[in-house]
């Protein structure tokens, strides 16, 4: 049965499963997202594709709570950056309203969605496709975000607003009216972006449509340089968010070329072989 427990010293979550016989696609070669399924609850029309909303049958959260998976193309490889900026527009509004959706559900607290894509990401299975954990508890993570946005919101700035108004060419990779994609001063990760609203807005579920448009085509053109950049290597999309007004909300992209190490896992400290103005060199010239 699925459980968290909590760490005897920091006391962050920790969840077990039990997946001894969960298939890998990559291994084993069925994809699941290529055939009709029970497990499809929704399905959302584009073009001649379309999105669709499956339960997880092998869920990582604990008993209680909901897992959702958003499969963003009937079409078995069709890469994030190969849809058009409309497509994957309606791929945010599909997940902004699955996430109020899920945060309907009694004792959530914290819906977390992230996309994993190769091997060395994490995931599972090749065909692309979103996940969103419906959990009890706040991400340690988020925790010590939000804890870092209410400490500088008090010294009179917010973090992101400003690398935004402080941006200089060599770590802007996409813009708009509306957002903007850029490699921050201090990227903890190969091709680290992160695509973020101009407008400091904390909540996913509450954005405005215009500004999830416009983030959806700054989004479009990030990832589809990535795609290009690290040619058919792992990465990886989080979206960071939550309802604090002092948080201002992100996707956080990175490739996955590295696999961390000791140092790393031990410390906290990050390690990076590829300094931000440097990444985007290279995803800009692609």
């Amino acid at each position: 049965m699925n459980h968290v427990r909590f760490h005897a010293i920091t006391g962050d979550p920790i969840l077990y499963i039990d997946h001894r016989r969960k298939p890998n696609g990559y291994i084993d070669g069925h994809c699941p997202f290529c055939h009709p399924s029970e497990s499809i609850k929704q399905v959302y029309p584009v073009g001649d594709d379309a999105i669709s909303v499956w339960d997880n049958l092998y869920p990582v959260v604990p008993e209680g709570m909901a897992q959702e998976l958003v499969v963003e193309s009937r079409v078995h490889d069709r890469m994030l950056g190969q849809h058009s900026a409309e497509a994957i527009a309606v791929l945010l509004w599909v997940i902004r309203e699955r996430m109020k959706h899920l945060y309907d559900h009694p004792g959530v607290v914290y819906v977390s969605m992230f996309r994993n894509w190769g091997r060395q990401s994490g995931g599972t299975q090749p065909h692309p496709h979103s996940q969103l954990y419906a959990l009890p508890f706040v991400p340690p993570a988020i925790e010590r975000e939000r804890e870092g946005f209410q400490r500088l919101h008090r010294a009179g700035c917010c973090p992101i607003c400003r690398e935004i108004d402080g941006m200089v060419p060599e770590r802007l990779v996409a813009e708009n009216e509306w957002a903007m994609a850029f490699a921050p001063y201090a990227s903890m990760h190969p091709f680290e972006m992160w695509v973020t609203p101009r407008r400091h807005v904390g909540a996913f579920e509450s954005i405005p449509d215009d500004v999830l448009t416009g983030m959806a085509a700054v989004l479009h053109q990030a990832v589809g340089a990535l795609e290009k950049a690290i040619d058919g290597r792992a990465y990886n999309i989080i979206l960071c968010h939550d309802r604090d007004e002092d948080y201002h909300l992100r996707f956080l992209v990175f490739a996955r070329i590295f696999t961390s190490s000791g140092f790393v896992i031990g410390t906290g400290a990050g390690i990076n072989g590829l300094d931000p103005e440097r990444a985007v060199a290279l995803l800009r010239g692609v």
